[in-house]
């Protein structure tokens, strides 16, 4: 509860920090206030030019962050917890964009009777159904982005029903869009940068060419091959 009433807080302080700047502008007998660079770098956000990115813990947090920015008029992003199917419908019906975790976790340690009886239900059920909150999450309309490059996972979920289609857009333009620089990155054609994977398959195989900036980054495996994606 204090960490929710200290971000309500700073947006109060910084929407009374534009506006008083606001008054000192067309009004010359007000005095200026002294800058502040905390409030000016939350201007952009509290005037809807620049995405807020909340982190959440779980399903739970995620639900109270689009509330916290829908009160202050915020776009905000999820940076989703891998607990997103517990309340798929309710996170649907909110209509944000998310970045979706792929650190999915370790499978529990039931090596002998003693770790067994150390874990709980909650933590095996959720071992078992991370992997299919990417699939669950693309079966349910919502955009899906990719936290953290861990291509085996990528293909871990692929494995759980998420298509390709949007695996690889999740990859290269979702994130792209969703900081609105999908100008620069995001697609190959003209004038864009060029930071590219050249693959002889799909999301299986072995990546040809790795172009970062125009600049071949490719590591020779073998003979004839290049930077194992496996």
């Amino acid at each position: 509860m204090g960490a929710y009433a200290l971000a309500r807080q700073a947006i109060y302080d910084a929407q009374w920090d534009r506006d008083a700047n606001q008054v000192a502008k067309t009004n010359t007998t007000v005095q200026r206030r002294e800058s502040n660079q905390a409030f000016e770098a939350l201007q952009s956000s509290i005037d809807g030019d620049q995405p807020v990115v909340f982190e959440t813990s779980d399903e739970l947090l995620a639900l109270r962050s689009v509330r916290f920015a829908n009160e202050f008029g915020l776009r905000s992003v999820l940076l989703g917890s891998g607990n997103e199917y517990r309340r798929i419908d309710e996170i649907k019906a909110t209509g944000r964009s998310g970045i979706l975790p792929l650190n999915f976790p370790a499978a529990p340690d039931v090596s002998s009777p003693e770790l067994a009886r150390d874990v709980d239900l909650e933590s095996l059920m959720h071992w078992g159904h991370t992997p299919s909150n990417p699939a669950v999450v693309e079966a349910n309309g919502d955009g899906f982005k990719n936290k953290k490059d861990v291509l085996k996972n990528v293909r871990k979920a692929v494995k759980r029903g998420l298509s390709k289609t949007v695996a690889l857009h999740a990859l290269t333009l979702g994130p792209a869009k969703l900081f609105e620089v999908d100008d620069q990155l995001g697609t190959v054609q003209p004038n864009m940068i060029a930071n590219f994977t050249l693959l002889d398959g799909d999301l299986n195989c072995f990546a040809n060419c790795i172009l970062i900036g125009g600049n071949d980054r490719r590591r020779t495996i073998g003979v004839g091959r290049f930077c194992c994606l496996r």
